[in-house]
């Protein structure tokens, strides 16, 4: 049911009308909610199905929820079975017309007047409540089938009046527990019927209707593999499946044996001779010790231990056997993309036969045991994706025509030049490589753990897209690679010296090489002149960092000593511009002075012998040189003593503070995690000064004594001591373990957790759902207008906090005690054992 620009327009052109929020989310700001739908600066909902088809399942939700419009006409505009993957089958974070289950007393979309005609359904034999879906609750039905849900046909009430419309066979999908519930004939008329076969014996009652009334929908088939008996129960069931009804058949995970192999074989054969797609997706476990011919599927999957013949197999995208003990006889592919092979067994026959995986382009063989060999020729003509992994390899010659090698573990061979066409590759724990490896053709290398290995050599011409060498503990020489064509680096603790064939990389990673001078490549600076992303971790010489001009992420771990000056400012004093004595620079990591770095940590102290401003105009030249740092994480390091002007992010981790947050005006986005297990918390600086502040996340940090958080999208207090004037207008609030925290006044929230020992917090008004979890001694004065209030595994909680008369639910889970008082003037009161609509 698609809406047509015109009906959306004549139906927001009423007079009068507006666009009215269902309900409060923080989260869509953007949405002009209060406006007229008709208002030129909001998006008609043809936009906003181009945006939704980006989201996710909450967040699709979300938007929904905003409006009226959207909320009835944005899901038809969407690709049918969207959200297949992601929707489940009861859809809690979906709204309804009318409540769908027990104990809900959340008024309907379209009459809020309603809420004591609200029907109670029962409880499905399976756990789940019944959907009652009548004609009120219809259309949301097919809105939340159209976009993938998969609904439990059992607990579907008055699934026979939906049956009956055509929309019920175009996108309805049901899932049918055959140990569980009796076959009906609206079953069958669905889209997609699923059929689930628990582990428990199947009631003859239950598949007799099956037989008399065949399904004419496409046909999903999951059975448990591990219970012999379900398997007898279910085979008349399978059998029907696979022969009367194979053109339906959808998908297929099952236990087969050799008679239902055969059987198997056969549909398949009649589906690629009626001309019917592929079956996607056929997973398989047997004990058989042969598999017959398979043919026309999209993905194979079979776990076979003792399979001696394999095939052949034809029309097939994907191949995957696993858990083999020994590779056996693969009879030949053909028109197959991908095969797969893990062998498992500690008796692999060496040489293996690779002779039956000839022409397919990509081939993956894993083998779970060493010192296996291999003859690689019939993989030839292999030319998008050779995958190996414990293998012994004398010769790489027969894989030249392949795009793509991986060889993991891998043993024998000491050249690489035959990969004369890989532009990807990856070599890693090899220990016969030595000396210079050499790379005809790769834009993209990988290597790990090869010991031996002491240089590289890549001969492309072109562009490079990643270089990635880690723990080759003999490797100083980089390849030399042409200016400006290099994407990628990251090196993981190598022996170089030298940064300089690498320089020109958009994103750097280096961490773990002591042995590397960053900042001098014969007698001039080196700058790192296209980076745009850094990162350096675990180098304690470090002083000084390159030069950056264009860096917009930063990120130093463990990197002590750095100090952001040239290296002739960093040795101590000399003369300024002015010819007066410059500033001295001393990098402390010891004990507390005063400054809340406590013992351990790092703190830089830049002091002037002449009264001068602590900036000198060294310092300028580097905080000129990273002006466009976007986001910047220190771990462990000290932080720079200058303004960032652009910087949007910021984490720090350890003991790392800034002296001001007045050196990051439009950071947007901070994180703050210090060291645990200190007796004194570093005091945080002022945070008023962040006017642009959306996210804000502390850990073991003092807020200080006048400390306000408002007009914020995330708040996280973990374990912070302090005090807080007001937590205000914040879309989500956490406050985990702060018991020396005092807040006065936290409001205007849309959700708001209190974890573990609570901050004592003065007046909680205006919350959408406030969550105790953990919490066994309140320290809150008032709650009030509050729509949900739960209480989640507070074992020893003695008495609840004040709860206003304007409190709509209060909600107990978890072994939560429900005998307390306070709660009789609440709307609703929920025990653990109830359900609820709203998550």
């Amino acid at each position: 049911m698609a809406v047509t620009k015109s009906q959306y327009t004549a139906r927001n052109e009423r007079k009068g009308e507006t666009v009215r929020p269902l309900r409060q989310t923080h989260n869509l700001s953007f949405w002009p909610t209060n406006t007229r739908a008709t208002d030129q600066n909001a998006m008609d909902v043809h936009h906003w199905a181009f945006v939704a088809q980006h989201l996710d399942a909450s967040s699709l939700a979300a938007l929904m929820s905003v409006c009226r419009v959207l909320f009835h006409d944005l899901p038809w505009l969407l690709p049918k079975h969207a959200l297949e993957r992601q929707l489940n089958c009861t859809l809690k974070q979906f709204s309804w017309d009318r409540p769908m289950q027990a104990g809900s007393a959340a008024p309907p979309i379209h009459d809020t007047t309603t809420t004591s005609r609200q029907h109670t359904p029962a409880v499905a034999a399976g756990g789940d409540p019944d959907i009652l879906l009548l004609e009120f609750n219809l259309e949301r039905f097919f809105v939340y089938s159209w976009l993938g849900a998969h609904w439990d046909a059992g607990s579907v009430r008055d699934l026979a009046a939906a049956a009956s419309g055509e929309r019920f066979g175009r996108c309805v999908m049901l899932q049918w527990h055959v140990s569980r519930d009796p076959y009906h004939a609206p079953f069958g008329r669905c889209y997609r019927l699923r059929i689930v076969a628990s582990p428990k014996q199947v009631p003859p009652a239950h598949l007799e209707p099956f037989h008399k009334h065949p399904p004419t929908c496409a046909l999903d088939i999951k059975c448990d593999p591990h219970h012999p008996l379900l398997q007898e129960s279910i085979e008349g069931l399978l059998q029907q499946c696979l022969s009367a009804h194979a053109l339906q058949l959808h998908s297929l995970e099952a236990q087969l044996e050799d008679e239902q192999w055969l059987l198997l074989s056969r549909a398949l054969e009649q589906r690629r001779n009626a001309g019917l797609p592929r079956l996607s997706r056929l997973e398989c476990t047997t004990n058989a010790a042969s598999i017959p011919p398979l043919c026309h599927v999209d993905s194979l999957s079979i776990i076979a231990q003792s399979a001696t013949r394999l095939g052949p197999f034809a029309d097939i995208n994907v191949i995957s056997l696993s858990q083999l003990d020994r590779i056996g006889r693969i009879l030949g592919c053909h028109n197959v993309d991908t095969f797969a092979v893990e062998l498992y067994g500690d008796d692999v026959d060496s040489p293996i036969d690779l002779t039956g995986l000839e022409g397919i382009p990509s081939v993956t063989f894993s083998v779970m045991q060493d010192s296996c060999s291999a003859d690689l020729m019939p993989l030839a003509h292999a030319t998008q994706t050779v995958e190996l992994s414990h293998l012994h390899v004398p010769n790489l010659a027969p894989l030249a025509n392949a795009a793509s090698v991986c060889l993991h573990a891998c043993d024998g061979f000491a050249d690489t030049r035959p990969l004369a066409a890989a532009t990807t590759v990856e070599v890693s724990h090899n220990d016969s490589l030595s000396g210079i490896v050499t790379l005809p053709s790769a834009t993209s290398l990988k290597l790990q753990y090869c010991p031996h290995v002491t240089g590289m050599l890549m001969q492309t011409s072109g562009p490079v897209t990643e270089l990635q060498l880690t723990s080759c503990l003999q490797l100083t020489m980089l390849p030399q690679l042409a200016p400006a064509t290099l994407q990628r680096v990251e090196l993981r603790s190598l022996a170089i010296t030298d940064l300089a064939p690498v320089a020109n990389a958009t994103h750097i990673t280096v961490t773990g090489c002591n042995e590397l001078n960053l900042t001098k490549t014969t007698a001039q600076t080196l700058p790192l002149t296209f980076a745009r992303s850094v990162h350096i971790g675990s180098i304690q010489h470090l002083r000084r960092l390159p030069h950056m001009p264009r860096v917009w992420d930063l990120s130093l771990a463990s990197v002590p000593s750095c100090c952001y000056l040239d290296q002739d400012d960093a040795s101590g004093n000399h003369a300024n511009d002015s010819g007066s004595t410059a500033h001295a620079v001393d990098v402390a990591t010891g004990d507390n002075d005063g400054d809340g770095i406590a013992d351990g940590g790092v703190a830089l102290h830049v002091h002037s012998t002449e009264q001068e401003p602590a900036l000198s105009s060294r310092f300028k030249r580097r905080q000129q040189d990273l002006k466009h740092l976007r986001s910047l994480k220190l771990h462990d390091t000290p932080f720079p003593p200058f303004e960032l002007p652009q910087l949007q992010k910021l984490v720090l981790r350890g003991d790392v503070l800034p002296s001001s947050f007045a050196l990051m005006p439009r950071a947007r986005d901070v994180t703050i995690s210090c060291s645990f297990g200190r007796t004194t918390l570093p005091l945080l600086p002022d945070l008023g000064v962040l006017s642009h502040l959306q996210s804000l996340s502390l850990s073991n940090v003092d807020v200080g004594s006048a400390c306000s958080l408002r007009h914020l999208k995330k708040v996280k207090l973990v374990k912070c001591v302090g005090k807080c004037e007001r937590i205000e207008d914040v879309s989500e609030v956490l406050i985990r373990g702060c018991a020396g925290l005092t807040v006065d006044r936290l409001a205007d929230a849309h959700k708001a957790a209190i974890w573990d020992a609570p901050a004592a917090v003065g007046v909680i008004q205006h919350i959408h759902t406030l969550t105790f979890t953990y919490v066994n001694e309140l320290r809150c004065g008032s709650v009030s207008n509050v729509q949900r209030v739960i209480f989640d595994a507070c074992t020893r909680l003695k008495a609840l906090p004040p709860l206003g008369p304007d409190i709509d639910t209060v909600q107990f889970k978890r072994q939560t005690p429900t005998t307390l008082g306070g709660v009789e003037n609440v709307r609703r009161v929920l025990s653990p054992s109830d359900q609820d609509t709203f998550p």
